[in-house]
């Protein structure tokens, strides 16, 4: 038995031939690409009404510019995304400030799948 597969674009996909058991659930989140600008957007704007100390806000601006920079690509990579956005999720809630930015950084989170699991993680925590 065999079978041809097109193209796939649901969140989960499962291709077996016999039996699959599943115990538990599956789920899958999927961001777009516009979606993604534009948590990169409302994180800009988050970060600028912080009030953070120059030397912090220095770093997270810096970090988000490397964010912007691949989330602006034609095919941008996530895994180039997954340490700029780590850092702005350490600093800003170690600053405190996390709160006005965990809407974009979940979005973004989402987008980066698998890849997210260290913020996820951070996020967890706060």
């Amino acid at each position: 038995m065999g079978f041809n597969i097109n193209n796939q674009t649901a969140g989960v996909v499962n291709n077996v031939e016999g039996n699959q058991y599943i115990h538990g659930d599956q789920r899958s989140q999927m961001v777009q690409s516009g979606a993604v600008r534009e948590a990169v957007q409302e994180l800009e704007r988050g970060i600028s009404s912080l009030g953070l100390p120059d030397t912090q806000l220095a770093a997270i601006t810096g970090h988000l510019s490397e964010i912007d920079k691949e989330v602006g690509r034609t095919h941008p990579e996530p895994e180039k995304v997954v340490d700029p956005l780590k850092k702005i999720t350490e600093i800003a809630s170690a600053a405190g400030a996390f709160a006005t930015l965990a809407g974009p950084i979940q979005s973004l989170v989402a987008w980066l799948g698998p890849l997210g699991q260290p913020i996820a993680k951070i996020l967890s925590g706060l």
